[in-house]
């Protein structure tokens, strides 16, 4: 009878081992399906900010009066504020997809943040912004790559 128990005990033992093994893959497997869902979901998200800049009417011809120095008029500010604002939104998404090892390399969130800093009047949104909108986390994420 001990023997019986010691068998029924190792079989119980070796099904607890075969469990773990199967929930460690079943793991693996759904966070390489929320990896490939981040991955798609931010390529999704760039693809569509750069198709409605590309498609706009507005945010080509803004963008090209500001970097040659003409003055907006009001309702060119707020479009160019809204249009930082969603680029920002973009890019902290970005950021929190990475933070959260989501995507890995599979982004360069180095370079979104500084072609985002690099847009005309980009960093005058951030400083007036950012404090009200983003974790503090993010703010030093962006405050560390500010242009001297």
């Amino acid at each position: 009878m001990e023997r019986i128990n010691q068998w029924l005990s190792l079989l119980a033992n070796v099904g607890v081992v075969f469990g773990l093994v199967f929930l460690a893959y079943e793991l693996k497997q759904n966070r390489d399906a929320s990896v490939l869902d981040a991955v798609q979901a931010n390529r999704e998200q760039r693809i569509s900010l750069y198709t409605s800049i590309r498609d706009s009417e507005f945010l080509p011809p803004i963008e090209h009066k500001l970097r040659n120095g003409t003055i907006l008029d009001d309702i060119e500010k707020i479009r160019w504020n809204a249009h930082l604002a969603a680029v920002w939104a973009t890019a902290y998404s970005e950021w929190v997809q990475k933070d959260l090892e989501l995507i890995s390399d599979y982004s360069n969130v180095e370079m979104g943040v500084r072609s985002t800093l690099a847009l005309p009047g980009s960093v005058e949104w951030w400083g007036m912004y950012a404090d009200q909108i983003y974790p503090a986390a993010f703010i030093q994420f962006v405050d560390e790559r500010m242009p001297k």
